[in-house]
């Protein structure tokens, strides 16, 4: 059995990393340079939902891309609603109508594989255990 109380200074020294107070010092990573202004802010986003250290650098390519891809969504996303708040749409818009409908799609299952990818969903953390013992006892409408 290990020792009770609080840990020594000693004991919360890491080797590597930056330290401060011995205490091993995470740094959220930054949006790469090649991210527009928008993508960014959805980087920093996701970065700072989680925990300092769940991304790692073998990760950022697969964030960088799901920014890009939540960042396009968006942008068929806008086109869509704008088209639809039209009256009426002759051939050629109906077609750029489904183009836009057909893109956003694919942007939404990019966007779920790489955030299944990346253990971003609910799903993804979801524990059967947890959830079978939270469900034991008696049901709510039996009260």
């Amino acid at each position: 059995m290990g020792k009770r109380g609080r840990k020594s200074r000693a004991e919360l020294t890491v080797v590597g990393g930056a330290k401060k107070d011995g205490v091993e010092v995470v740094e959220r990573p930054a949006p790469p340079s090649e991210l527009t202004p928008e993508q960014s802010d959805i980087w920093q986003d996701v970065v700072e939902s989680l925990a300092a250290d769940y991304f790692t650098e073998e990760t950022f390519p697969i964030l960088t891309q799901y920014c890009r891809h939540v960042s396009r969504a968006r942008h068929f996303s806008y086109l869509v609603n704008k088209m639809e708040s039209q009256k009426k749409l002759d051939k050629d818009e109906i077609k750029v109508y489904r183009d836009l409908c057909r893109s956003e799609e694919e942007q939404t299952r990019a966007i779920a594989s790489l955030a299944t990818k990346m253990r971003l969903t609910h799903l993804a953390t979801y524990d059967r255990r947890k959830a079978k013992n939270r469900n034991e006892g008696d049901e709510p409408w039996n009260d």
